[in-house]
């Protein structure tokens, strides 16, 4: 039997509360490097990570086992975890 494929990519977009502009440049570009490190610890493919002070995007490969909104919960509560604990806002 032949092995099917299927790849549904994901365009998040998600800001700070209230559109603050809380993500500091000096650490903002880290950041998404995490978030893209949490996406490919869950099983999804990170494709491009980028955003503003406001806001991030993420492109990425939504993972066969995960539903979408497990998928965006453990990515903002790692990053935010993360940016409790080495980066002071």
């Amino acid at each position: 039997m032949p092995q099917s494929l299927a790849k549904i990519y994901i365009h998040a977009v998600f800001s700070t509360k209230a559109r603050q502009p809380l993500l500091a440049d000096p650490w903002r570009e880290e950041l998404f490097q995490v978030l893209g490190g949490i996406a490919n610890n869950l099983g999804c493919q990170s494709v491009i990570v980028g955003g503003m002070s406001d806001h991030v995007h993420m492109l990425f490969a939504l993972g066969r086992t995960l539903s979408l909104a497990d998928a965006m919960r453990s990515i903002k509560a790692n990053a935010s975890a993360w940016i409790d604990e080495s980066r002071r806002i």
